[in-house]
């Protein structure tokens, strides 16, 4: 009977016959609702300050999206902006010799002046790595001429370029254009023949 006393004094019960155990659980259970709903309004929270962060990076791409756009664009717009200065110099000469020319100048100072102008203009091609196809006297090169016609002739070697209409150009190793030349191709017995009953 003591010993049943003793048990029972180690966990008293309270008014509605609860043992002091289970108020501590329902302390507890209590104490984890309270804790629950500001630890959803931290997610909350967190979870608002991810998505603002989220669209302000989204805004800030878009923009640096317009900006580089626009910048390509200009750069590109602009980018002749360096040779075509250079060559409004060439350009002043032109009109200079034209101006000359007018007013009866003699031939020869017109003839310096476009000789002068042509020289600023091959040192300007020359400044941007654009060089001259070589073309007559060199074995003919599909690559880089273009046959527009054929001569007889024994004055060049065989498949050579005995002449050309307009010159080809090369920017650094690509080709711009290419040489417009005439090919010697060896004369025909015929020909040979005509020209031995001739002489």
């Amino acid at each position: 009977m003591t010993q049943e006393m003793s048990s029972e004094q180690a966990q008293p019960e309270d008014g509605d016959g609860n043992t002091a155990a289970t108020a501590d659980i329902v302390t507890d259970d209590i104490v984890d609702n309270v804790e629950q709903p500001s630890a959803q309004m931290a997610l909350e929270t967190e979870l608002q300050e991810t998505r603002d962060k989220h669209l302000r990076l989204a805004a800030e791409f878009e923009n640096f999206k317009k900006r580089t756009t626009r910048e390509r664009s200009e750069s590109i717009k602009f980018s002749n902006e360096r040779i075509l200065n250079d060559f409004l110099s060439i350009v002043d000469n032109l009109d200079r010799a034209l101006q000359h020319a007018k007013e009866g100048s003699e031939g020869e100072s017109l003839v310096q002046g476009v000789e002068l102008v042509h020289k600023q203009c091959t040192d300007l091609l020359a400044r941007f790595n654009v060089t001259a196809v070589d073309a007559v006297g060199a074995q003919f090169d599909p690559v880089v001429h273009q046959a527009v016609s054929q001569v007889e002739t024994d004055e060049h070697p065989e498949n050579t370029v005995a002449d050309e209409f307009q010159r080809g150009y090369r920017l650094h190793d690509r080709l711009l254009r290419p040489a417009l030349v005439t090919v010697a191709v060896p004369k025909s017995t015929q020909a040979v023949e005509n020209e031995n009953t001739e002489s």
